[in-house]
């Protein structure tokens, strides 16, 4: 599991945020995932326990075997009971004053079935060889499955669409040579002059491509990454900071390739995880305000857990990978160590007055969110509709309070440390 410039980036600013903080890094081997990560840290650690972890890697919650290849099978766990498993080990950490946070993912919401927005926003990255087309995708059909290419939610497999076994290449090429007319061409996203419902249809080798067809019945149209959707995690994603000069920052947007930044952030709610108490009220507060700006009722369950829970900068971290090389990093997977160095501080303020650290943090946020607004920076602007190269008819977009992509927004730390230390009786 390791990855070496995530592995600095982690290190480098949880320590810089909590500075002098003793650290604690626990690495996996391929084929190990989150379940194996928590059993390790729980047995490895002695004498006292780290208050803090911080999490950077995530996957689409159903599927997590792709990444446990070696105790899916060996515990004979499907994917969402290995979710379920790995939760209650963090229930586990939180009861025990550990405090879990986890990076919401880098690109955006939208599933492989998210149904294309290509004439209204495309390659919002901007590193297109074309910046205009009126078909963004192929859709390819073969034994049943529908398998758009390329396809959004790249975190998430089509069911049956193995690209090696069923000839894409081919059924492409045979789709550009049979409409010249559309002047059709692919780097990144489809590029044509005709609409998707202009492109002819060709079949070869009983691969079928046409251009990008929505299919309201497949399932799947936004993909929550796991375990930032986990209930029991402090769930982060990313801001990013506007700034006239380079030096002062004018406001504070959600992190999205369509405003600016490297990568969008993640947010949603799960297909299946269980929306705890500390957030009920939150959610149906969003359903109230948001009206039609939230997704088509068919498309997500607000019944279930919604995330993240707070937004923090993920943008420009200087990352140093060796003693003479450096360069600039983002990610939510920088959202979630800094955010979690930030209460590590309140931690120590706790423990060095004889306190308890704080635990599971999610309940104490929304507590303090409705209680003292100003513990927060509310994020207002942007949306995670858009990957770096497509961007969804559908997504979440930033409102007053609570929502699926900005969370309870940023933390202000000295109001939230003035809030803890009362609360605590300090």
């Amino acid at each position: 599991m390791a990855d070496f410039i995530e592995s600095d980036l982690d290190v480098q600013y949880i320590s810089a945020v909590a500075e002098g903080t003793d650290l604690y890094f626990v690495q996996e081997p391929n084929g190990y995932w989150i379940l194996q990560f928590l059993v390790d840290a729980q047995k490895s650690i002695k004498g006292a326990r780290p208050t803090v972890y911080s999490i950077s890697y995530g996957w689409f919650e159903l599927n997590q075997c792709l990444w446990a290849s070696v105790n899916c099978p060996k515990l004979g766990y499907t994917g969402e009971v290995y979710v379920n498993r790995t939760d209650t080990l963090f229930q586990l950490f939180g009861l025990t004053g550990v405090s879990v946070f986890v990076a919401d993912g880098d690109d955006g919401s939208p599933g492989y079935n998210c149904p294309i927005d290509g004439n209204v926003k495309f390659c919002p990255n901007g590193k297109c060889a074309y910046t205009e087309t009126a078909c963004p995708a192929v859709s390819l059909y073969y034994n049943g499955a529908q398998c758009n290419f390329p396809a959004l939610g790249q975190r998430e497999q089509q069911p049956g669409c193995d690209v090696v076994s069923f000839g894409l290449s081919p059924a492409i090429d045979a789709l550009f040579k049979a409409n010249p007319q559309c002047n059709l061409h692919m780097n990144g996203p489809l590029s044509s002059t005709c609409a998707c419902e202009d492109i002819k249809p060709v079949t070869v080798n009983g691969v079928t491509a046409k251009g990008f067809t929505f299919n309201a019945s497949l399932d799947h149209v936004f993909a929550p990454i796991w375990p930032g959707s986990s209930p029991f995690v402090t769930s982060v994603g990313a801001s990013y900071f506007n700034t006239s000069d380079g030096v002062t920052v004018s406001s504070e947007i959600v992190s999205s390739t369509i405003l600016g930044a490297v990568f969008t952030t993640g947010g949603g709610f799960s297909y299946f995880q269980n929306q705890e108490n500390y957030q009920s009220s939150a959610v149906k507060e969003w359903i109230k305000r948001a009206g039609d700006r939230a997704p088509p009722s068919w498309a997500y369950s607000p019944q279930y857990r919604g995330f993240p829970d707070i937004i923090f900068n993920g943008n420009n971290y200087d990352v140093y990978f060796s003693n003479t090389s450096h360069g600039s990093v983002g990610g939510t997977s920088a959202s979630s160590p800094a955010s979690a160095g930030l209460f590590n501080l309140i931690n120590d303020a706790l423990l060095s007055k004889g306190k308890t650290p704080l635990g599971f943090l999610n309940p104490l946020l929304y507590k303090m969110a409705k209680a003292q607004p100003s513990t927060f920076n509310d994020i207002t602007s942007g949306d995670n509709k858009c990957d770096g190269y497509l961007c969804c008819k559908y997504g979440y977009v930033a409102e007053e309070g609570w929502d699926p992509v900005s969370g309870l927004g940023s933390p202000n730390f000295g109001e939230i440390l003035k809030f803890v230390l009362k609360l605590k009786g300090l």
